[in-house]
């Protein structure tokens, strides 16, 4: 059983704090800013000797954020705007993997330090992967409460 990600517990935090759901936008934004530094704090756990490496994943992974934000924010999602998402989250999670898989990554000393913050960065893209075909269907998505 996994752990209830960040973006499925925003929902229930904005009902708490405002009575009212988020819009999916707000919750994608939210996520956002939540995953954005560890994507950074991978180039802190490489060893420098091989961030060369790992700086060109991880420049596609903010660069994916950006642009996930970017057709998620003020607007309400179309289903352009979903394939697009689609596609940035898609790439976050093929960019994930492809940092576990380097060599430098794997012989590191904080190789657990790294897995756990690529773990969170595909956990919290998964989570609205699985909440964007709805949108597209034309059904408002709902945030999940936990």
């Amino acid at each position: 059983m996994s752990a209830s990600s960040f973006f499925e517990k925003i929902g229930s935090f904005f009902v708490g704090l405002f009575k009212k759901a988020p819009t999916i936008e707000q919750q994608i934004s939210a996520t956002i800013s939540y995953v954005a530094p560890l994507a950074v704090s991978i180039l802190t756990l490489v060893d420098p000797a091989d961030a060369g490496e790992a700086d060109p994943i991880v420049a596609t992974i903010q660069a994916d954020l950006a642009t996930l934000k970017a057709v998620t924010t003020g607007v309400t999602l179309t289903p352009s705007a979903v394939q697009t998402s689609e596609s940035a989250l898609n790439s976050i999670n093929s960019n994930a993997a492809a940092i576990l898989a380097l060599a430098s990554v794997k012989n590191s000393a904080k190789k657990t330090q790294i897995e756990a913050a690529i773990g969170l960065i595909t956990q919290e893209a998964n989570a609205i992967l699985s909440n964007l075909p709805s949108i597209a269907a034309g059904a408002p998505a709902s945030p999940s409460a936990s």
